[in-house]
């Protein structure tokens, strides 16, 4: 199970199940459980305590499968209202017909119970035994209206805010997390008198974001203002300042600028005095020796003093950013 989904199961878990820990055992059952081979971990490590009953469900006997049905698409083995709790993560793009096992799912739940499901959106042909399709929220809430389940939660490739690029991986996860209704029935989808309504993505994204929205402090290298250096990463993101401060050896000026503009210019290697004449005026910039960091360190701390608002001061050589000095 590849790190991203992973996090996605965790959060799962932390958001929506604290109220079903409480005064009961609570049954959940793992749709796909199998451990294929090149798969270090299962969700079972987040159900491994007591009040949890973790029960794995799989099409073949194999390792972390419990339940092993005889038919993939009708599960005798597995009672009406069974479990409270229904997870299922990197499975469904393997099923041809989802929709009756989505249906399954529902059948299965107690009332009230939750389910979570994770599917890749851009995972390349992996078959196990076959690799139908990939997802996207609106194909998973698709099959969740089939089912007569309750959306409550539903994004793809979003992460909590100030959440790690694990978040964001090359699977691209969707997830929905949806709840069976006290009073649902079988057979809820009605063909003849289905109508379609859009759905406000925005608000099943549950506070989510996608990585373009994510604050990152990130550089070649951050200077941290007692001297200590340490590497980060790479120049990746746009929004990594919300104001620029830029310093020079005697004096320095700050201002607001666009920070797409600012970035694009910084990456580019744009020489100081295009730099400079640019709509940004108020922007004084030199090329400080990436050794004379006490010089730098001397300037931070006038600044600092000075200005109490400002938290972080970006450093720039030659028209790139090869820094930051953060505020202790």
């Amino acid at each position: 199970m590849h790190k991203s989904s992973m996090l996605r199961m965790q959060w799962f878990k932390e958001n929506f199940l604290q109220g079903l820990e409480e005064n009961q055992v609570v049954i959940v059952l793992d749709v796909g459980s199998q451990c294929v081979p090149g798969q270090a971990d299962t969700y079972k490590v987040y159900f491994d305590e007591p009040q949890f009953q973790y029960i794995g469900l799989d099409m073949a006997e194999g390792y972390n499968v419990d339940i092993a049905v005889r038919n993939a698409y009708r599960w005798d083995e597995v009672p009406d209202d069974f479990c409270d709790v229904l997870i299922s993560g990197q499975a469904f793009e393997h099923i041809e017909f989802p929709w009756f096992i989505v249906s399954e799912i529902a059948r299965v739940l107690k009332p009230s119970g939750m389910v979570c499901i994770i599917a890749p959106s851009t995972a390349v042909l992996h078959r196990y035994p076959v690799h139908c399709q990939n997802y996207f929220s609106d194909g998973l809430i698709a099959l969740a209206k089939y089912a007569g389940l309750e959306v409550i939660h539903a994004s793809t490739n979003l992460a909590p805010e100030g959440a790690d690029d694990e978040w964001y991986s090359r699977f691209q996860d969707s997830m929905i997390v949806a709840r069976k209704p006290q009073n649902w029935k079988k057979d809820y989808f009605s063909q003849s008198n289905y109508k379609y309504e859009p759905t406000d993505m925005k608000k099943l994204a549950t506070d989510l974001i996608p990585i373009h929205q994510q604050v990152r402090l990130d550089s070649i290298c951050t200077v941290d203002i007692n001297g200590d250096i340490r590497c980060i990463g790479d120049m990746l993101a746009a929004n990594c300042f919300r104001t620029i401060f830029v310093i020079d050896s005697e004096k320095y000026l700050h201002g607001t600028i666009t920070m797409g503009d600012f970035f694009r210019k910084a990456i580019n290697a744009v020489t100081i005095s295009e730099l400079i004449n640019t709509s940004f005026k108020k922007i004084d910039v030199c090329a400080p020796e990436r050794d004379n960091y006490p010089r730098i360190r001397e300037i931070a701390h006038r600044i600092f003093l000075d200005v109490q608002s400002i938290r972080e001061i970006p450093i720039l050589s030659s028209g790139k950013l090869i820094g930051s000095i953060k505020k202790s």
